[in-house]
């Protein structure tokens, strides 16, 4: 069965679109894993670190749920191999509305996912830093979530908030939902600081992976490029790769 995981957060700058950029380019690279990455948030963001300039609303998430075109159609390749990309379009939050007036429109990103799921080992998709309606719609559309959290105390304030939303979405309109962790990222090491300090609260389980502060990771996507084009031998690729490998061993039924 296809895994489709939603990189997932309310709050912005957490490393959400770093996440799922590198993590879906470990599963394409060293896996070979057949990989569509999705992004359904507005500003584009995870499409434009792959490259791709969002500026054809025919051949993007905006036209395929404006009923434009299709999916199969929509979906374009990528520079890492195996790696294929459902882009964004800058004009993307037009289409809250109309999937908030139409019936049953939270469920219109997964109904259309089902059309191309099967040709995929992986569906990850890049979340809007809020759960209005495309944000609920991956939600939806997913199987698994996992949460980057900031290291630093703000950012777990607010986390309790997120599994709130998340526990709500599932018990209402996703039970097959799985959240697979919380994912802390932006961590200095020069912090004596134990992770423990920050998020021993947390209720969900945490990835032993720990992304460490890499300036690479925030260079990488102005070259278009996923940090193992970039900078292979970084900390950042180093952590990310980490990271594939322990998502990729999850063994529960999805």
């Amino acid at each position: 069965m296809t895994r489709v995981i939603a990189i997932s957060n309310r709050k912005g700058g957490t490393g959400k679109t770093t996440t799922t950029v590198n993590l879906s380019s470990a599963f394409a690279i060293f896996y070979r894993s057949k990989v569509l990455l999705v992004d359904v948030d507005s500003q584009a963001n995870a499409t434009i670190s792959l490259g791709i300039i969002p500026n054809s609303p025919d051949r993007s998430v905006f036209g395929v749920l404006s009923g434009r075109t299709k999916v199969r159609d929509a979906i374009v390749g990528t520079e890492v191999p195996n790696l294929y990309l459902l882009p964004s379009y800058v004009n993307l939050s037009k289409v809250e509305p109309v999937l908030f007036f139409k019936k049953d429109g939270e469920y219109l990103l997964k109904k259309f996912l089902e059309e191309v799921i099967n040709e995929f080992e992986f569906v990850i998709i890049d979340c809007p830093p809020n759960i209005g309606m495309m944000g609920l719609s991956a939600l939806i559309a997913a199987n698994e979530v996992i949460i980057p959290i900031r290291y630093d105390f703000l950012s777990m304030e607010g986390a309790n908030q997120m599994f709130n939303t998340l526990h709500k979405i599932i018990e209402r309109k996703n039970k097959n939902l799985k959240i697979d962790g919380v994912l802390i990222t932006h961590f200095d090491e020069s912090i004596n600081k134990n992770v423990s300090d920050y998020f021993g609260s947390v209720s969900v389980r945490r990835f032993s992976t720990i992304i460490r502060f890499d300036p690479s990771l925030a260079e990488a996507p102005k070259y278009g490029k996923p940090i193992f084009l970039y900078s292979p031998e970084s900390k950042g690729a180093q952590d990310y790769l980490s990271l594939a490998k322990e998502v990729y061993s999850l063994t529960y039924s999805v």
